[in-house]
């Protein structure tokens, strides 16, 4: 765990502003932690020190590193979980969420999703709604990130089959997408109540998750 003089003085002014905007102690110190230890593995590949490592922001805020070392790298938290993606010489994006039984999930799903997905979703049984929303909902913010778009930007992107069932495959964008060509996708396993997906530019990759 780090201290507050390392905090303070290996993040950025933009950094220590959002962990402040935290309300709550334990998610400052999450976001820190994980700040500070993406620094560490981006230092791993870049053999820069974590302490030196600059990160920028790109237009619609997708964070990236000031040096050009043909490294991408994504990060999601939620409530006592945190996942970096890095990967070489392609565009990443992930993201992470807890699953909750109580959620309006048809109802979400209809603002967000695509109309196909939308309809995948209403396809399935009633008791495996929640959890297929948010399989579908990390897919699709992790499309996003990994292609630099907003969340609001989304509306033709496909991330599920026709019966509703996600599946590794190509993202799918009929309606214009151009950005997500040549993307594809894959859950992650991250256990109880937690929901988890990546997405990658290029082909011929697979994940390796490593608990920190």
């Amino acid at each position: 765990m780090a201290d507050e003089d390392e905090i303070s003085s290996v993040l950025s002014p933009a950094e220590l502003d959002r962990m402040a905007r935290y309300r709550h102690e334990q998610r400052r110190l999450q976001y820190a932690f994980s700040r500070l230890t993406l620094r560490r593995l981006l230092g791993r590949y870049t053999r820069h020190s974590y302490r030196e490592l600059a990160l920028g922001h790109a237009e619609g805020g997708r964070p990236h590193l000031v040096c050009d070392a043909g490294i991408d790298f994504n990060v999601s938290h939620t409530a006592g979980l945190s996942v970096i993606a890095i990967a070489l010489g392609r565009r990443v994006g992930v993201d992470i969420e807890c699953r909750s039984q109580t959620i309006d999930a048809l109802g979400a799903a209809r603002v967000a999703f695509s109309l196909r997905d939308y309809q995948a979703l209403c396809a399935v049984d009633q008791q495996e709604t929640a959890d297929t929303f948010f399989r579908l909902w990390t897919r699709r913010e992790a499309c996003l990130k990994a292609a630099g778009r907003g969340l609001s930007e989304g509306a033709e992107l496909v991330v599920s089959d026709l019966d509703g069932r996600p599946t590794p495959g190509v993202v799918d964008a009929p309606d214009g997408g151009a950005s997500y060509a040549g993307f594809r996708i894959e859950d992650l396993t991250l256990g109880a109540g937690m929901a988890g997906a990546v997405c990658c530019s290029g082909t011929g990759w697979s994940v390796c998750l490593h608990a920190l």
